[in-house]
């Protein structure tokens, strides 16, 4: 059993229920772990990474064209919606917006118990 990643109730309370509802599915969340190191990235770069990531390994392209459909139509606009990520349709890139303060720590806090859960479940 886990503990809750979170030692201070003040952060989990100044973060918009709309962030709460655009971080509920991992594929989100993983987008935005992705630009919190990039800038900016290419959606077909996105559904690379995701697809791989997604996969424990190489992505092809039968793995890629899926997640790259629902990464446009889907989970992008939220995230955009959210104010979380700036989504540019015609350009087909994604770029982070202002992740500080609470939702900063509240990314990087799920983002430690994702990894420390994965690694609790590798042989």
């Amino acid at each position: 059993m886990h503990n809750s990643p979170f030692d201070d109730a003040d952060v989990l309370d100044a973060v918009p229920g709309a962030t709460y509802r655009a971080l509920a599915d991992e594929r989100r969340r993983r987008v935005l772990y992705l630009l919190l190191e990039n800038d900016r990235l290419p959606v077909a770069e996105l559904a690379d990474v995701l697809s791989a990531w997604e996969a424990d390994g190489i992505a092809t392209p039968d793995d890629r064209d899926p997640v790259a459909v629902d990464l446009r139509h889907v989970h992008l606009p939220k995230l955009a919606a959210a104010g979380l990520i700036g989504y540019d349709d015609a350009a087909d890139r994604v770029e982070r917006r202002d992740l500080r303060g609470p939702v900063r720590q509240l990314l990087l806090a799920a983002l430690r118990y994702e990894s420390d859960v994965t690694a609790e479940e590798s042989p």
